[in-house]
């Protein structure tokens, strides 16, 4: 479980502030590489995915936000260091180098997903001590399923342009 800066943390407080920073370190991760997937993809289709990414880097940025007022408010502290994001990651890494507008949204499409399911596994234990925190995962949750339909239906149609 990822350390939390704040001093004497009652135990429901820190039962809420868990799952609060371990989707604010997840979230920034994928700030981070759908900022590199900004950079680094090409194609056909690169500047709808531009475009997509920007929104994608948008939200999770406004989220960010939300997560660390959320942990002010409920006494605890976040932490978005570099370092803890890159030791408490569990996302996968985007690869290096050039992708292809394909490639750049089977790599969302699948982290989104998964992103998606650990936010929503977040909402039962949170509720039970903080159904305030657990209002903010729930709509990570659901932006992050809507995403993930817009990803998947992209494939799709991808799919039937190819073959």
């Amino acid at each position: 479980m990822i350390q939390l800066l704040a001093i004497r943390l009652s135990e429901e407080t820190a039962d809420a502030a868990a799952p609060l920073q371990e989707t604010l370190v997840e979230l920034m991760d994928l700030r981070l590489q759908a900022e590199q997937a900004h950079w680094a993809s090409a194609g056909k289709g690169s500047k709808g995915i531009h475009v997509f990414l920007d929104q994608l880097i948008d939200q999770y940025h406004a989220w960010h936000d939300d997560l660390i007022e959320r942990l002010g408010a409920i006494g605890a502290s976040s932490d978005g260091r570099l370092s803890t994001v890159a030791a408490a990651t569990p996302l996968e890494l985007l690869p290096a180098g050039e992708l292809s507008d394909r490639d750049v949204v089977t790599f969302f499409d699948e982290k989104i997903g998964r992103e998606a399911d650990r936010v929503r596994a977040r909402l039962e234990p949170v509720e039970a001590v903080d159904p305030v925190s657990r209002d903010l995962l729930a709509g990570i949750a659901r932006w992050l399923d809507t995403q993930g339909v817009i990803l998947s239906a992209s494939l799709a149609a991808r799919r039937r342009r190819a073959g």
